[in-house]
């Protein structure tokens, strides 16, 4: 089981739709970001930084594992095993690999937004990407 450590952000989202598209079970811990919560010592241990989101990998080979950064959550989960969406055929899992490596990035780069990450857009609608 993996709890994700959840306030409504863009960064808390990404991790909940890859959760979701992984189709690895999960529970959802409310962090109130406008009380402090995230700077409360119980959830420093988890992240130093004090920021959201997070998670926390309770069936990792070496007990409980803590990750933070969406970047770092994305890739976690894309490499977990038993995560459905991953091919199982070794060329298809490195072209499936690269993909999600290069989506991570993407969503990572400074001044980038995901808009709409949720809402399918019709193909004719061409993407804005804030900077």
């Amino acid at each position: 089981m993996i709890d994700l450590y959840y306030a409504p952000t863009p960064n808390t989202w990404k991790a909940s739709i890859m959760l979701e598209e992984c189709g690895l079970p999960y529970r959802v811990i409310p962090v109130d970001i406008m009380e402090g919560d995230q700077k409360k010592p119980e959830f420093l241990a988890i992240n130093p930084n004090g920021r959201i989101p997070a998670i926390v990998d309770h069936d990792a080979p070496d007990g409980p594992q803590p990750v933070f950064e969406s970047g770092a959550i994305l890739i976690y989960l894309a490499e977990k095993p038993g995560a459905s969406s991953r091919p199982r055929v070794p060329r298809a899992r490195r072209r499936w690999a690269g993909s999600c490596g290069r989506w991570a990035a993407w969503a990572r780069w400074p001044g980038r937004r995901i808009i709409s990450a949720v809402t399918p857009r019709p193909a004719t609608i061409t993407r804005r990407i804030a900077s």
